[in-house]
C-alpha cells in the first residue's frame, strides 16, 4: 500500500551572499561569473514559461520529461509526441540528468547530451530543452498543472516498492515499453491522476539505448542508423562520447539523479527586462513554492526536493488508456482537440 506523501515544501540551504576570506579574487570572479550564467538559463526558463501561460489563457498544462537520454532517440522523441497528445499538453519541458545515476556509472557528461537533445527538438514550438536540474524546473513549474513523464520499466520499479515516482507533479504519463509490459494500472497514484500509452502506440519505445551505443562504437551502421537523426550522431562522434565504453550491465531506467550540483552551460537570453528576483507569486493551496534567488546559485548551493502533495479530490480521474484519434499515425505531434 503506497503511504499518502506528507511533505509539501522545498527546503534550500541558504548560502553567505559574501565569500569567506580564503577565497581569492579570481575564484571569486569565477563563481559570480558562473552564477551569472545559471540565472541566466533560469530566468530564459521562466520566461518562456511564462509566455506559453499567457498563450493558454492562464491555464497551462505542461509535462516533464526528465531522463539521462545518453543518446536521446526516436523512441524518446516518440514518447514526448504521445504525452503531449495523451496528456494534451501545452507545453513540454526536456532536461538530462546533470549527474550520473546509481545504475548508470557510465553517463556521459551533461553538456553534450543536452546538446543532442537541443537536436531532435529544435524548432518544436512547444518544446523547451533546459540545461537546468530538475528541482530548479519543478521550482518554475509549481503553479501550474505538470505532468512527469515516465517509462513503464521505472514505473513498474516503482509499484513493486511500494513508492511513487519522486518527481513533483500532479499528473503521470506511462510510456509502455515494447517487451516491458505495465505489471499494474492503476487509475491514480497518491492522488495523481495517470494517463498509459501502450506499446502498440510507440514504435520505437523498445529499443535500448545500450545497443545504440555499442553500435556507435562499432561503426554506427546498424541500430544508431535507424533509431538517432544525422546531427545527434554527429554530436556523438565529434564530442566522442562512447569510443571504448565497454557495454553496461545495467539495463536502462528511468530514475531520478541524485540531487545535482548547479551546472553551468551558457544559454540564450531572451530580449526582454529580465522578470523581478523576488518569490514567485504565491498559490492559493499549499502547493506555493517561493523562489529565494540568492539561494539557488550561490555555490556550493544544493537544493532537496521534497514531493507536495497531491489533490485528488479536486477533480474526477479517469484512466486513459489506448491511442486518441488525433495523434498521427506516424506519431508526428498533432494539436490535441479543444476539450
Amino acid at each position: 500500500m503506497l503511504s499518502p506523501t506528507t511533505a509539501s515544501s522545498i527546503e534550500r540551504t541558504t548560502i553567505p551572499l559574501s565569500p569567506p576570506p580564503s577565497i581569492s579574487l579570481r575564484e571569486t570572479l569565477s563563481r559570480l561569473q558562473q552564477q551569472n550564467h545559471t540565472e541566466s538559463q533560469f530566468e530564459a526558463l521562466l520566461y518562456r514559461v511564462e509566455e506559453a501561460a499567457r498563450a493558454a489563457g492562464g491555464t497551462l498544462r505542461v509535462g516533464m520529461y526528465d531522463g539521462s537520454f545518453d543518446p536521446p532517440h526516436k523512441g524518446h522523441v516518440e514518447t514526448a509526441n504521445a504525452a503531449v497528445g495523451f496528456a494534451r499538453l501545452n507545453l513540454l519541458v526536456v532536461n538530462s540528468h546533470p549527474l550520473p545515476c546509481p545504475n548508470k556509472p557510465n553517463l556521459s557528461p551533461h553538456e553534450p547530451r543536452t546538446k543532442m537533445l537541443v537536436s531532435y527538438f529544435a524548432g518544436d514550438p512547444i518544446t523547451v530543452v533546459s540545461p537546468l536540474p530538475r528541482h530548479e524546473i519543478e521550482t518554475i513549474l509549481a503553479p501550474y498543472q505538470i505532468c512527469g513523464i515516465i517509462g513503464s520499466d521505472a514505473f513498474n520499479r516503482f509499484l513493486r516498492e511500494g513508492i511513487a515516482p519522486d518527481f513533483n507533479t500532479d499528473e503521470i504519463f506511462v510510456a509502455e515499453r515494447r517487451g516491458v509490459p505495465l505489471e499494474s494500472a492503476p487509475v491514480t497514484l497518491e492522488g495523481r491522476r495517470i494517463f498509459y500509452a501502450g506499446a502498440e502506440h510507440l514504435a520505437f519505445n523498445g529499443e535500448s539505448s545500450t545497443k545504440i551505443r555499442e553500435d556507435l562504437v562499432s561503426g554506427g551502421n546498424g541500430l544508431s542508423s535507424t533509431m538517432l537523426n544525422g546531427e545527434t550522431a554527429r554530436i556523438a562522434r565529434a564530442e566522442s562520447l562512447y569510443a571504448g565504453m565497454p557495454p553496461s550491465p545495467v539495463p536502462d531506467l528511468l530514475v531520478a539523479a541524485p540531487e545535482p550540483e548547479v551546472i553551468i552551460n551558457p544559454a540564450h537570453i531572451p530580449s526582454r527586462h529580465p522578470p523581478a528576483r523576488t518569490a514567485y507569486p504565491h498559490k492559493t493551496d499549499d502547493r506555493q513554492v517561493p523562489m529565494p534567488w540568492h539561494v539557488f546559485h550561490a555555490e556550493p548551493c544544493r537544493a532537496v526536493a521534497q514531493p507536495r502533495p497531491h489533490f485528488a479530490a479536486r477533480r474526477g480521474v479517469e484512466c486513459v488508456l489506448g491511442a486518441p484519434e488525433y495523434l498521427h499515425p506516424q506519431h508526428h505531434r498533432q494539436a490535441p482537440p479543444t476539450p
